[in-house]
């Protein structure tokens, strides 16, 4: 039920992009769901790595801060989460960089194109 759920609301955004003429092509909307669906994973993996630390009484840095955690961010209102997404979002993301000795940064880093241009 919740797939069909996710498809139908899938639907209705790319039906509405075609009518509205956003300036975001279905395309584009393709990348932009894949890059939320990838910060998802991210934010799972961050918080799985948080607990794995603890468990092994050690400490464990997130790649991206508190404030910027999809668990933080996927309820705020729109209009705040626009700004998140097209401001800070990108510009943290961009800024990881290519760091060799996280491989999981340099995929964010990859994806800020993406986030930005969804918040557009």
């Amino acid at each position: 039920m919740a797939e069909m759920s996710s498809q139908i609301a899938i639907g209705r955004a790319l039906d509405q992009l075609r009518a509205d003429k956003s300036g975001i092509s279905t395309s584009e909307f393709a990348v932009a769901l894949g890059a939320l669906i990838y910060l998802r994973w991210a934010d799972f993996q961050d918080a799985e790595q948080e607990a794995v630390a603890a468990f092994d009484d050690s400490h464990y840095e997130p790649i991206l801060p508190a404030a910027i955690h999809w668990r933080t961010y996927h309820s705020l209102p729109v209009e705040r989460l626009q700004k998140l997404l097209s401001d800070e979002l990108p510009v943290r993301l961009g800024s990881l960089g290519n760091e060799r000795h996280n491989p999981l940064a340099t995929q964010l880093h990859r994806i800020a194109p993406a986030v930005e241009k969804l918040g557009r």
